[in-house]
């Protein structure tokens, strides 16, 4: 885990530190970046549903872990279909508009797992198993 913070806080700086030069505004550079983020969101939600169904039907173990499983692969899947037809190349427009909806969908489909799929899990607790 903090390996993985540690690779994130440098990828922000590295990426801060590269002159922006294909952006040319504030309005400019939201109006691109909300055109990918919702062609992310567009894309992930048949297989984040297909996948958060395959789980539930699985009964995992893990309930946050595989939900968090489940949505970096589907936000991941969806990232690289938009990342193909994506125009621009700027550092900051990728680290911002392309990988953080792929941190923020995993992050919100673990706390889904966590309270769809661990559903089960609280019911055996309930239970006295002799």
């Amino acid at each position: 885990m903090t390996l993985s913070v540690l690779l994130v806080a440098a990828a922000v700086a590295l990426v801060s530190l590269e002159p922006a030069t294909a952006i040319r505004s504030v309005r400019g550079f939201v109006a691109s970046g909300a055109q990918c983020l919702a062609c992310i969101l567009a894309f992930s939600a048949l297989p984040w549903i297909a996948l958060f169904l395959a789980l539930r039907r699985g009964a995992p173990l893990d309930a946050p872990l595989a939900g968090a499983y489940a949505g970096a692969a589907a936000f991941l899947f969806a990232a690289a279909a938009v990342r193909i037809a994506c125009p621009i190349d700027e550092g900051l427009h990728l680290l911002t508009w392309h990988t953080l909806p792929i941190a923020m969908g995993a992050a919100f489909s673990a706390i889904a797992g966590a309270r769809w799929l661990g559903r089960w899990q609280r019911a055996l607790d309930r239970r006295e198993v002799p």
